[in-house]
């Protein structure tokens, strides 16, 4: 049996000499082996109990053969050592494990992909948001651009000014975000595979980039405010 098979039904006692029923058979546990991902690279905790062959109701066997080179090109000779063995014997299903090893992770990858269109469509909807937040906000306060204008402001200290709001509304939203991830992302586990859900490298490009987008969402808004004319703005309508 596998590890996590003795732990479950074992806790923690010596399952070796141990006996188990299995389907009206009785069974002697003669050994335990480390986990093996068998269906896939999510399948960490999969409860796995080994039979010899001959004792096993399967009427099919899997052959696993390390080659040198391209691992088809062996083909010919591993199916004429199998016929020297039993030519009646059918050999079907011929694959390589890499080939295996993308097959078991289509819908983990296809899930994943679903999940990345979604967050690049938030991602754009963060953007367009934060333009229009920053734009509604500057066309608000077009008279206060122009008196700045008429009291010596420049146009970088105004393009300051439109940065500095579009980072602190930024700000805002990452430190909300960034902390609902940390508690949602253990929930992820089952769909990383070789990522920690709380993954430095994802918390701190991820954070990076809506930075990077909020700073480019306010272009338009900060090149309004550098072109502000103050007899326009102060003028009473």
């Amino acid at each position: 049996m596998n590890e996590e098979f003795a732990r479950r039904y074992f806790e923690g006692s010596d399952p070796l000499g141990g006996l188990i029923n299995t389907i009206g058979e009785t069974r002697q546990i003669v050994g335990v082996i480390r986990q093996v991902k068998v269906q896939g690279p999510g399948d960490a905790n999969a409860l796995e109990l080994y039979v010899p062959y001959t004792q096993s109701e399967s009427g099919t066997m899997a052959l696993a053969v390390r080659t040198i080179g391209e691992p088809l090109a062996s083909l010919t000779a591993v199916q004429a050592a199998i016929s020297r063995v039993d030519k009646d014997l059918a050999v079907t299903q011929i694959r390589t494990l890499d080939a295996v090893a993308e097959d078991s992770i289509v819908q983990p990858r296809f899930r994943a992909s679903l999940a990345m269109g979604f967050a690049i469509a938030a991602l754009a909807l963060a953007a367009i948001g934060v333009y229009g937040v920053l734009a509604f906000g500057v066309s608000q306060r077009v008279k206060e651009f122009g008196i700045r204008w008429a009291l010596g402001a420049t146009s970088s200290s105004l393009l300051g000014l439109v940065i500095r709001e579009a980072l602190q509304i930024a700000g805002a939203g990452l430190a909300v975000g960034l902390a609902i991830a940390a508690l949602l992302t253990h929930s992820l586990d089952k769909f990383l595979f070789g990522v920690r859900h709380i993954d430095p490298v994802t918390f701190v490009v991820v954070p990076l980039v809506l930075t990077i987008v909020a700073l480019v969402a306010c272009a338009g808004p900060a090149r309004k405010a550098m072109g502000v004319d103050p007899a326009t703005a102060l003028h009473d309508e």
